[in-house]
């Protein structure tokens, strides 16, 4: 085959990167700032299946697809994500979201519902790299979920969400310490989203069986976050495509139709929102390559003269590199080399000009290299047998493919290869990037490859030796070593390997800080620990904190010891070998007495819900109220103090919970401090719930205050169980946890539960009332009594809003009291002397006088101007009634005027029809003051039908006053829920259908109690 022909038939098999073919001259007056993907409207274009040009880099091609196929068939074949049944919010909260970013109607309803199905595409891919990375030291922090983060999304979409989440992190710290009331953590991030549902879904799903309460903050900040972006990038191309329209209306909502669309056209969402398990990165729908905003060398303008800073050679060379971070493969490992150099060259120049984008820490760390193992690993994935036959013409391409290329739809760009294997570095703390992170990297951007995850191993190579003195390298190399010689587990050789190491010996730690006894531990090798501990291995070391001389320590381990690794891995026997051997059950928390940050042994195990490791850390004597030392910085792991109980419940584990009540308590464990004194105050001692029959044992202060931190925890995670039963153990009602676990009884549908959680409301105390009363449970509660079918909730709902409401009387109607401007004398009522006005009421006449009329209200001067001859009928109402209205009004008004309860009922509609507000008033008061239970529902109705304001407010305060003995009657129940008083209880019976009328009522009676619960507590108005 000649050269021309095998030119031409390999330029028909490749695909355009997103250049045109007359821009492979790489002119420099041909492109100018930066390059912009086009948008295409197509979500399969035609760049799958047709040829496109070629552009020349160095010999080789940017990208050649040897299988140009239809795009949905080799979708088809690639493995797809799991669907998930349950996700961590409601459509309600997401439209909350999104009403951060935009008005409420700017989404249609089927948008939300499309928009929370891709960003469940999202949670599973963020939250599957996440699970991989805590697999190292079985526990997801932050750090887990901010790596997985910037895994996934692009650089600048993972910065924003991250400095979300860090943002979040950092309101969770400076809201913390209101133990007395405790509001639920979302609010304290400033998050819609439910951080509670996160932390759940997470242990549910086991993204780790330790999961840190940050890690749920900072991915449900991700979550909203990316909702915000996605929302914010779909309304900008509302806007352009409402301007673009005759008329331009600026008001269109987003569809589902223009939300595909704006996904489709966009590279850095396009491909995180796709259902296949491989990450597609750099491409849109179109399948147009393109680089993110800010590594593209045009991104800005520079500042300084241009013949001062780069002459055109070097503009054609930043041009040549940005068409080379696009390329999908290579020719050979040089020029992989190469480029791998060129662009972490210019990566580290950006981060160094724009630490905005990639973050300030990333911007001071030192610039991460390639391992030679690591580049040979990236050429595997990035070599075509074509392409190798091009740069080098000796070599013939072979007669028969033994195996098949991968189809262009399924390369990713060498940028992303980049990208994702230095965060895997980053992670690490590794300053070199070695071949492991290549394989990572290969997992997640290719289809259908799979790869272990990374293990805790000694690798003391975590920077480049080639940067190092022949000092330090040959210091490296002995570490390596000796290390190595010891994990063989020979005995015969820890003497030589403890030379190597140097004057520390087997207590030497590696740039991880961590000792060889600490790896054989995390390992569960019970020889080589006891080896280790016979060689004279120190059982209490802890790890350092980051320094020169350790650079990569992992920032949730500093302060563990080996004891820590072992109850990590769950290496129950080799935890009882470290103890017997005399290790500090403590890890080495209190020795010295300085408090440290790291979690105990015991409270990793309580999170795992390890009983075995539990009980064995409690026959040694572990505390299960040690607390953690709060400290400064974002490793605390939760946002105040925590201790075993906590780390239990927090993680649903309610076994381990009886089992650390069984230690036998603590000499010191009544001794608090100062400020713990000052803000428990004065508290009562708390009962057990009704229904519980058996009895609390008395238990100390500082246990009942770990409990009722641990009730918090595991009622705002979902655990209704263990808050139950701590409960039942004496723990007292905190509003928060209490608002939380009905919420929960009611999704779970727990009948006995839910009315047990009634019962129990009145035992909450008022001072630990707050705004989330008014603002979450008043609502809760009336929304129970809306849709409650059965009695005896109905029953105990009444009874707990009663409770509200409180025993204090109900306001008084204010009096009101009208002067008339003009008055006459009683005896020209109904006086036919003087009188120019004639009513006709009944057929029989009234006189009156227009000078009075005039004066008293509109409605009679709008009579008098509609009758010429000062005759006015009026209809409607008794002429006696007539006459009681008329003598307040020659009687000066309403001073001193007494109302029988009878006459008001006949007065009232009377007095609204002539707009006499003095008499109307009057009449309110008559009535609140004859107010029963037998006529309460008739003078409510009579007051709502008359515009008596001041009368429906008291009969509300009536209604909820009486609330528990009113609903029994059959007009009561019938006005506010639409149906008969005992013939509710059938839990299932569909709506009465008078229930719409009812409606409007409870929605008042809500408004009325949250307004007296402002009023009477000052708790609430805090």
């Amino acid at each position: 085959m000649s050269n021309s022909t095998l030119l031409k038939t390999l330029e028909d098999l490749s695909l355009d990167s997103g250049y045109a073919a007359g821009d492979a001259s790489l002119s420099t007056s041909s492109r100018s700032g930066r390059s912009q993907p086009q948008v295409s409207a197509a979500r399969r274009g035609w760049w799958w299946q047709q040829t496109g040009s070629m552009c020349s880099r160095n010999g080789s091609w940017d990208t050649v697809s040897t299988l140009p196929e239809d795009a949905a068939d080799t979708l088809a074949r690639c493995p797809c994500l799991p669907e998930l049944e349950e996700h961590p919010w409601t459509e309600r909260e997401l439209q909350d979201v999104l009403h951060k970013v935009s008005r409420s109607d700017s989404f249609t309803p089927d948008a939300v519902h499309r928009l929370s199905a891709l960003l469940r595409r999202a949670l599973v891919r963020v939250s599957r790299e996440a699970q991989r990375l805590s697999e190292l030291h079985r526990r997801c922090t932050r750090v887990e979920v901010q790596s997985a983060v910037r895994l996934v999304l692009s650089w600048g979409l993972a910065e924003r969400c991250v400095s979300s989440a860090v943002r979040s992190a950092s309101l969770l710290c400076m809201n913390s310490g209101d133990t007395a009331r405790p509001r639920g953590e979302s609010a304290r991030c400033g998050l819609v989203l439910s951080v509670g549902r996160f932390f759940r879904w997470m242990v549910e799903t086991r993204v780790s069986v330790r999961v840190h309460e940050y890690a749920a903050v900072c991915l449900a900040a991700f979550v909203e976050s990316l909702a915000e972006e996605v929302a914010r990038r779909a309304l900008r191309v509302a806007g352009e495509e409402a301007r673009g329209r005759a008329g331009g209306d600026t008001c269109c909502p987003v569809t589902v139709e223009l939300l595909e669309a704006t996904v489709s056209s966009d590279s850095e969402l396009w491909g995180l929102l796709q259902p296949y398990e491989h990450l597609i990165c750099g491409k849109n729908a179109s399948g147009e390559l393109t680089l993110p905003a800010h590594v593209s060398p045009y991104t800005k303008v520079p500042e300084e003269p241009m013949e001062s800073r780069e002459d055109a050679y070097v503009q054609l060379e930043l041009r040549t590199l940005e068409q080379s971070l696009l390329a999908t493969c290579v020719g050979s490992i040089s020029e992989l080399s190469d480029l791998v150099s060129r662009a972490m060259h210019h990566m580290q120049r950006l981060r160094s000009s724009s630490p905005s984008v990639c973050g300030a820490r990333s911007a001071q760390r030192p610039a991460v290299s390639w391992a030679p193992a690591a580049l040979r690993s990236l050429y595997y994935f990035l070599s075509s047998p074509q392409m190798e036959s091009l740069e080098n013409p000796n070599l013939e391409p072979g007669a028969v493919m033994l195996s098949r290329e991968r189809p262009f739809l399924l390369l990713p760009p060498l940028m992303e290869w980049i990208r994702v294997a230095v965060v895997h570095a980053e992670h690490r703390r590794s300053l070199l990037v070695d071949s492991d992170d290549v394989r990572q990297t290969a997992r997640l951007l290719l289809p259908g490859l799979d790869c272990e995850p990374r293990q805790l191993r000694s690798k003391c190579c975590f920077q480049a030796l080639r940067g190092l003195d022949a000092a330090a390298a040959s210091a490296k190399f002995r570490l390596d070593s000796g290390f190595r010689m010891l994990s063989c587990g020979r005995a015969d050789l820890v003497q030589q390997a403890a030379q190597l190491l140097g004057p520390d010996g087997v207590n030497t730690m590696d740039d991880q800080g961590m000792t060889p006894l600490m790896y054989a531990s995390a390992a569960g090798d019970e020889a080589m620990v006891q080896m280790l501990i016979d060689a004279g291995a120190h059982l209490n070391l802890q790890i350092p904190g980051c320094s020169a001389r350790h650079p990569s320590v992992y920032p949730g381990s500093r302060h563990w010891v080996a004891l820590s690794f072992s109850v990590l891995h769950s290496h129950l026997c080799v935890a009882q070998l470290l103890l017997e051997a005399g290790a500090d059950v403590e890890g080495g928390v209190l020795l010295d007495g300085q408090e440290s940050s790291a979690e105990t042994p015991l409270q990793l195990a309580a999170a795992a819900g390890n009983y075995e490791m539990v009980s064995l850390l409690l026959s040694h004597g572990a505390d299960p109220l040690l607390r953690l030392h709060h400290g400064t910085s974002l490793t605390p792991p939760l946002f105040e103090d925590m201790n075993s109980f906590s780390y239990a419940a927090a993680h649903g584990h309610r076994n381990v919970v009886r089992r650390l009540l069984l230690q036998p308590p603590h000499r010191k464990e009544d001794i608090l401090s100062l400020e713990e004194i000052l803000a428990e105050g004065v508290e009562e001692p708390s009962r057990p719930p009704a229904e519980s029959l058996s009895v609390a044992p008395p238990r100390s202060k500082a246990t009942m205050k770990a409990l009722q931190q641990a009730s918090y925890y595991s009622a705002e995670h979902g655990y209704l169980d263990v808050t139950m039963e701590l409960r039942e153990m004496g723990v007292r009602w905190r509003l928060h946890t209490w608002l939380d676990s009905l919420r929960r009884a009611q999704q779970l549908g727990r009948y006995e539960v839910t009315l047990c959680l009634l019962s129990d409301f009145p035992s909450i105390r008022t001072e630990d009332y707050s705004p989330e009363l008014l603002s979450a449970g008043i609502p809760l509660l009336f929304g129970m009594l809306e849709t409650s079918r059965d009695y005896e909730v109905t029953a105990r709902l009444a009874s707990l809003l009663s409770h509200c409401y409180g025993c204090s009387p109900v306001p008084a109607v204010p009096p009101m009291d009208v002067a008339l401007s003009t008055q006459l004398d009683v005896r020209f009522l109904n006086s036919e002397e003087m009188s120019d006005v004639t009513f006709m009421v009944e057929g029989r006449p009234f006189f009156a006088h227009r000078v009075l009329l005039m004066s008293a209200s509109e409605r009679f001067r709008q009579m008098l101007a509609d009758s010429p001859d000062n005759i006015i009928h009026v209809g409607h109402m008794t002429y006696s009634t007539f006459q009681m209205v008329m003598r307040s009004l020659y009687c000066g008004g309403t001073a001193g005027l007494k109302i029988a309860p009878s006459e008001a009922m006949k007065l009232l509609p009377v007095a609204f029809f002539f707009q006499l507000r003095g008499l109307q008033r009057c009449c309110e008061t008559a009535l609140s003051q004859s107010l029963t239970p037998e006529n309460v529902v008739s003078v409510y109705l009579t007051a709502k039908h008359h515009g008596a304001a001041e009368l429906c407010r008291f009969c509300e305060g009536f209604f909820l006053e009486n609330m528990a003995r009113l609903l029994d009657r059959e007009d009561v129940h019938r006005l506010l829920l639409g149906g008969m008083a005992k013939e509710a209880k059938p839990s299932g019976s569909g709506q009465d259908q008078n229930q719409n009328h009812s409606l409007p009522v409870l929605k008042n009676l809500e408004t009325t109690l949250i307004h007296r619960l402002y009023s009477l507590h000052a708790a609430c108005r805090e």
